[in-house]
């Protein structure tokens, strides 16, 4: 409530001090929110090395929130090696689809998403266009928001210009039972 003033003032330091009681407990999603507090700089010192341990802390934990984040710190180190060195370094990426993954198995949405990227363009993993059209399939009926399916619903339709019947079926497939089995096997 004080990181985000639901019904209070806004109070940033306060809203750090509550979330480092909880995080000290071991409260993933508590440590998660403190990793954003100093990736930030809200209510504390900007601490990137901080934001992360905090962040690493609760994705071990289990928090789908905090994987997506961890993700995501990979996939831009990624990038920004990429950028800066014009090499790709594949071990960023190959972290940045395990904590994807685990995030995914969790029903966090914006995973789906960037799974399909990485498996559309071979980064982390091997370039397979049905597990990347069974990531754009499974955001499409699942993501947060109408804008999000939609977004997802075309980036997979696109998809099936550069694929065969069968392998847009076996994608389908195994979209319904990677849904189905709670992503139990794939």
């Amino acid at each position: 409530m004080y990181r985000f003033g639901h019904g209070i003032q806004q109070d940033y330091k306060e809203a750090v001090k509550w979330y480092r009681l909880a995080a000290d407990q071991g409260d993933a999603e508590a440590q998660c929110s403190l990793g954003e507090m100093y990736f930030a700089g809200h209510g504390v010192t900007k601490d990137y090395a901080e934001a992360e341990r905090w962040i690493r802390q609760a994705a071990e934990h289990g928090s789908a929130k905090a994987q997506y984040n961890l993700g995501e710190r990979y996939f831009n180190a990624a990038n920004i090696t990429k950028v800066s060195s014009k090499q790709i370094d594949p071990q960023e990426y190959k972290e940045a689809v395990r904590w994807y993954r685990l995030a995914a198995e969790q029903g966090y949405a914006d995973a789906y998403l960037r799974l399909w990227y990485l498996y559309r363009y071979g980064l982390g993993v091997p370039q397979d266009y049905v597990l990347a059209h069974m990531w754009a399939n499974i955001a499409a009926t699942n993501a947060d928001g109408r804008k999000k399916q939609a977004i997802a619903a075309e980036l997979r339709n696109k998809m099936e210009k550069s694929m065969t019947a069968d392998q847009i079926a076996k994608a389908q497939e195994l979209a319904i039972r990677c849904t189905a089995n709670k992503f139990i096997g794939c």
